[in-house]
């Protein structure tokens, strides 16, 4: 039964949508927001009875991109933070963001992550019991290339901790349809991820389950793929009490549940399925899975079990034979094995990891310092066989590694075993050594249109990476854009040269034509991007399979003296404006011929470049003056600096006013100053009317105001205040204060006179008394008397300005009148 609904404004309706409820149970919801241009980030807070809007928020890209929103997740302070991937320009490229916004969905703060490719995004987030923020996602691995599942861990403060984001290597194909669930252990602290693992010989990917530690450790990873090898995927994810992890998601066209148990083994009877299509997942207060089938929340119970295995399926091994045959042998580990690791034999049927990803086949290893292995391939074929102790996307310098025979080539026969393949397998801590053969350093070239090398390594060589430098214009070659730009420390990238020869000992050449060849990853291009009269230095760096990488690259120097063209002229009208307290928005008219540009904090500090003629800074001050100077840059250099003028944050909202004194004469104030520096300018509004009008405006550099004047007694009094940047730009109203003036005695009345009127009568006048309500009147007869002996004779509430008559009196007597301001406290 619907219990309540609520529209959500400016909410895009092909968007997807996350909630959380924080410890209010406030409800908040991230999604897509639009405008009618591109989708922006939409959030949305909502009351625990789901009826009432409690505020929102939006943001839209600078770049005029959009904003893909993952799952928010909310503190223990009533705070949402809410991940995304925000299109930073008009190609396909995307940074991390997370924001946080507070009570009312007011922005708070937001952090930028950007891995130097073209693709990283949040797409769940979870909040663990220490109050660290944990977001998985992807993101684009700048040197090999591959698209990484991420996951990013950030303290309280949103501060992105040491350590991380860490990445699970190559687990996606493309961005079609990435699904990333992520869960939080309370108990162990573990983070638990539910995704899929695509392989480039597989047309459908399988079911993935993640464990990581606190420090960002991956402890376990399991796949599963059902009997068709049809694709099957995680969806969503939770953990009970006793940390079993249930995933939800799909397996070919059915719904599916798994279960595992804490320590990730898959549980029985288990993944099973059900008359559901679910994305959403949650657990019943007696931890029954609970999903969402079409809009409906539906008890889950199971119809059936699916059919399918743990592990690897033969769609990831490349459909070369149709039969099957073994290789088989004894791994040896000189220092001994204490039983319980993993060890996973890695085949490949080119030279071990060239070019390919190979098949990894994990074992466990009893105490001793032998395993023995035998695996399944497709045959008649050869295979290069190797092996690494623990997993392979967590290979470090100085995990264990080796390869048979020098890598050498092992023959399958169909429905035979290949016996006796045994080798060892060593902690890998030295690097790998490269050079470059075909440049003769010093030299001057006309033409280029390859470079080759040599590389080596004790393991074996997994990559080689590039760097060159224009020495002259202290600029470096950014082969993915195809752009020369500005950097502090070396820009290595993977390159794809040809290999030849076994990984231990290699020859690598890479194409570096005038024209790009393929990808965004390689050098072809470089040879068309130099400049004439330019000396120019060639780097190159090897990597091996537990990444040592090499720590002295070899550098090559020559002159250019071929074809090229001039830098660009410099950017125009380089103009910024505010959009918030912490970020500022920078555009300028591009320069004809300029490839990127090189954006510079006042006339020195390299920010960033950009393809783009736009910029947006972030996690800026409050109420700071900062200025942008942008350069042109094409193949032959950067043009000059064009500088914008400076630029301030918003103001931040004050605080509420607080009063600190109340009379009928003076009302103090003071305020929070919300991170407002020391001279921010302050508007202070004093009504009594509810701001309907106001009676007094004060203009002040401090965090009080003391207003001193009449106000009268019981007046009701409003305060606001507004702050102001140094642009002269006014922050919206702190919330409005109120009090009442107490009420202060009148004063004596003055200037009492009488008259008789006859033998029996006298009239009396007196002036007015301020914020008198009434007058008592005392009398006595003669001028002895005192005034503790007189006599009330009269009240006249609520009387003033009136001359009173005192009746009666007797004759020929002296008479004394004495008037008191009615005081209703006497």
């Amino acid at each position: 039964m619907l219990v309540s609904s609520i529209a959500l404004p400016g909410a895009a309706g092909n968007a997807n949508f996350g909630l959380s409820f924080d410890a209010s149970t406030n409800v908040w919801v991230s999604g897509g927001a639009s405008v009618g241009g591109p989708t922006g980030l939409g959030v949305w807070e909502v009351d625990p009875t789901g009826a009432f809007l409690l505020g929102s928020a939006t943001f839209f890209s600078a770049s005029g991109g959009t904003v893909f929103a993952g799952a928010p997740a909310a503190d223990s302070s009533g705070n949402a933070w809410v991940p995304a991937s925000e299109q930073t320009s008009a190609g396909f490229t995307f940074q991390y963001d997370l924001f946080e916004f507070g009570p009312g969905a007011v922005f708070a703060s937001s952090s930028v992550y950007r891995r130097g490719a073209d693709l990283d995004g949040g797409f769940s987030a979870r909040i663990d019991a220490a109050g660290s923020i944990w977001v998985a996602g992807v993101s684009s691995d700048p040197v090999a290339g591959t698209l990484d599942l991420a996951l990013w861990k950030h303290d309280a403060s949103g501060s992105l901790l040491p350590g991380f984001p860490v990445f699970w290597s190559g687990a996606y194909k493309s961005v079609d349809m990435l699904d990333v669930a992520l869960a939080i252990n309370f108990v162990s602290g573990q983070a638990w991820i539910a995704t899929r693992k695509e392989f480039a010989s597989c047309a459908n990917p399988e079911f993935a389950l993640l464990r990581y530690g606190a420090s960002g450790v991956q402890i376990s990873s399991s796949l599963w793929h059902n009997a068709a090898e049809s694709g099957a995927q995680g969806r969503a994810i939770a953990v009970d009490g006793a940390g079993n992890v249930y995933a939800v998601g799909q397996s070919s066209s059915s719904m599916a549940l798994w279960k595992y148990d804490s320590g990730g083994g898959l549980a029985a009877g288990y993944p099973q399925t059900g008359n559901y299509n679910s994305n959403a997942l949650t657990l019943s207060g007696s931890g029954q899975p609970v999903v969402l089938n079409g809009d409906q929340p539906s008890l889950f119970s199971s119809n059936g079990t699916l059919s399918g295995a743990s592990g690897l399926s033969t769609c990831a091994i490349p459909a070369v034979s149709t039969g099957t045959g073994y290789i088989s042998g004894a791994i040896t580990k000189p220092d001994g094995l204490s039983g319980g690791e993993t060890v996973n034999v890695a085949v490949s049927s080119r030279t071990f990891l060239g070019q390919e990803e190979p098949l990894f086949f994990p074992f466990t290893a009893s105490a001793g310092t032998t395993l023995s292995y035998s695996v399944p391939l497709p045959a008649p074929s050869t295979w290069s066989v190797a092996a690494v102790q623990g997993a392979p996307q967590s290979l470090a310098p100085g995990s264990y590694i080796g390869g048979y025979a020098d890598y050498a080539a092992v023959a399958v026969v169909a429905n035979s075993t290949t016996s006796g393949t045994d080798f060892s397998i060593f902690s890998d801590t030295t690097p790998p050594f490269s050079s470059i053969t075909s440049l003769v350093s010093g030299s001057t070239l006309t033409a280029l249109s390859s470079i080759t090398g040599t590389a080596s390594d004790d393991a074996g060589v997994a990559a080689i990476l590039l760097a060159a430098h224009d020495l002259d214009a202290d600029l470096w070659w950014d082969p993915g854009a195809q752009q020369w730009l500005t950097s502090a420390v070396p820009v290595f990238q993977s390159a794809s040269p040809v290999e030849t020869g076994k990984p231990d000992a290699l020859s690598w050449r890479q194409d570096v034509s005038t024209h790009p060849t393929n990808g965004d990853s390689n050098y072809g291009g470089f040879a068309g991007n130099l400049a004439p009269g330019r000396t120019y230095k060639v780097f190159s760096q090897a990597r091996d399979f537990v990444r040592n990488l090499e720590s002295a690259p070899t550098g090559l120097t020559f002159f250019w003296n071929g074809p090229g063209g001039s830098p660009p002229a410099p950017p125009q009208n380089v103009n910024g404006f505010a959009l918030g307290t912490s970020s500022i928005s920078w555009v300028w008219n591009p320069s004809t011929g300029a490839a990127s540009y090189n954006l510079y904090s006042g006339t020195t500090t390299l920010l960033a470049s950009t393809t783009s003629n736009f910029y947006t800074g972030t996690n800026l001050s409050t109420n700071t003056a900062y200025q942008l100077c942008v350069s042109a840059v094409n193949s032959n250099g950067q043009s000059a600096k064009s500088c914008a003028s400076l630029v301030f944050t918003y103001a931040a909202v004050p605080g509420r006013p607080e009063f600190t004194a109340v009379s009928s004469m003076t009302i103090s104030v003071i305020w929070d100053a919300r991170g407002n520096p020391a001279a921010t300018s302050y508007q202070v509004f004093y009504s009594s009317t509810n701001f309907a009008s106001n009676f007094f405006v004060e203009n002040t550099t401090h965090t009080a105001s003391s207003l001193t004047t009449i106000f009268g007694s019981r007046t009701p009094v409003e305060v606001e205040v507004q702050a102001y940047n140094d642009n002269g730009f006014p922050s919206d109203f702190s919330p409005a204060a109120s009090t009442t003036t107490p009420f202060t005695p009148p004063q004596p009345p003055r200037n009492i006179a009488g008259a008789a009127v006859g033998v029996s009568s006298i009239s009396w006048t007196w002036d007015p008394s301020q914020d008198a309500d009434g007058y008592d009147v005392y009398g006595t007869t003669g001028d002895t008397r005192e005034i503790a002996e007189q006599r009330r004779i009269n009240s006249l509430g609520g009387l003033k300005n009136l001359a009173n008559k005192i009746n009666p009196i007797g004759p020929a007597r002296q008479h004394l009148l004495v008037c008191d301001p009615n005081n209703p406290n006497k």
